[in-house]
């Protein structure tokens, strides 16, 4: 289905997959740094076992750019910042420093040159962004109808600061200014 995996992705949708997408992604994250603690660690001793693991631990990285769940993506690399600073810190070699950076680097161009899942994930987010910076109709755009939701829960905060909004007000104070907005 892959015509119609890609249509998904301009359209604010994503693959379907077995579990919320957002959470999926953060586990595959967490596997892929098991994996790379595991490995480096020396927790697994057969070689074998960790040609397995760099492998699957290779393939979940290249899935998380076919998924190209943002909140995934973002979770990886900063997991990947800080493994690279921890690394600089504790053997202060800058030359393996820049050379990770650079393999990331080719990772990312990478991902973005073969995968129209990437590509069309950046397309949707940049239509998003546009939808909220020019007051257009945010239904049906993923980033757009989430600013519109944290303004409105702000305004409601601000409103309500000191007494604070009951249960029963909010979803229909939420509502009013979603539909307004």
């Amino acid at each position: 289905n892959f015509n119609e995996i890609n249509q998904l992705y301009l359209e604010s949708r994503i693959m379907p997959g077995p579990i919320n997408h957002i959470r999926f992604s953060l586990m595959v994250v967490f596997a892929t740094y098991v994996i790379y603690y595991g490995i480096t660690k020396q927790l697994i001793t057969s070689i074998n076992a960790r040609k397995i693991l760099i492998a699957v631990g290779i393939f979940l990285i290249l899935f998380l750019h076919i998924y190209a769940v943002r909140s995934g993506l973002l979770a990886l690399y900063f997991v990947m910042a800080i493994v690279l600073l921890n690394h600089l810190i504790k053997h202060r070699n800058l030359k393996k420093l820049i050379g990770a950076v650079s393999i990331i680097g080719v990772i990312i161009s990478f991902s973005f040159l073969i995968s129209p899942t990437m590509r069309n994930k950046i397309t949707n987010t940049q239509q998003d962004v546009s939808v909220y910076t020019n007051d257009k109709d945010p239904n049906f755009n993923s980033i757009a109808t989430r600013m519109v939701s944290y303004k409105t829960a702000l305004e409601i905060a601000k409103e309500n600061i000191f007494v604070g909004c009951g249960i029963g007000d909010l979803r229909d104070k939420n509502d009013a200014l979603f539909k307004r907005d």
